[in-house]
């Protein structure tokens, strides 16, 4: 399958090494195109974003632009910037774990502290929360340009994709010290 966004779209929104692996990168990308666009704009109209990703109405909707509808102007941001925060949604997530031979093992960056505990939680929500607007975004300009995408059958979709993210925090994520009375 096709990527829809590179490295460099990701490195727009946040930084990423130029040392990346690329195909780490790709599986990602492929995981979130596939169980959250394809079926967010159903199967139809992403098959022909693949196929044809510069044609004017998909280039449009793969990279946003500014419309207008019913005498307002909106600006519309595109699938790239929905895919570029599923990615480091799903990237955040698991990006620590790593598969090997002999099964997942958790690496530790050397010479590098972790994060406060709660801030892993706070950015992986932040990411989710883009992803989930951007999503209802996409849905509603494809309702409100639905001429320019005949593919596109609002029956044959599923907005559980944007709704799938199950990602919760329960309480607090740090111990508070309380002293003995």
């Amino acid at each position: 399958m096709s990527a829809l966004i590179t490295q460099s779209d990701v490195r727009n929104i946040r930084r990423l090494a130029e040392s990346f692996d690329a195909d780490e990168f790709d599986a990602i990308v492929n995981e979130v195109q596939e169980f959250y666009l394809e079926s967010l704009i159903g199967a139809e109209l992403f098959e022909d974003l693949i196929n044809n990703p510069t044609s004017e109405p998909n280039a449009k909707l793969l990279c946003g632009e500014y419309y207008t509808y019913s005498g307002t102007k909106y600006k519309f941001k595109g699938a790239k910037v929905y895919l570029c925060y599923l990615w480091l949604y799903k990237y955040s997530l698991e990006g620590q774990v790593k598969y090997t031979n002999s099964g997942r093992q958790n690496f530790d960056v050397d010479y590098a502290q972790k994060s406060q505990k709660g801030i892993d939680a706070q950015v992986i929500n932040n990411f989710l929360s883009k992803s989930q607007a951007i999503g209802e975004e996409i849905l509603l300009y494809l309702e409100r340009n639905s001429d320019n995408y005949s593919l596109y059958k609002s029956e044959d979709t599923s907005k559980v994709p944007n709704k799938d993210f199950n990602f919760t925090v329960f309480g607090k994520t740090f111990t508070e010290f309380k002293a003995n009375d």
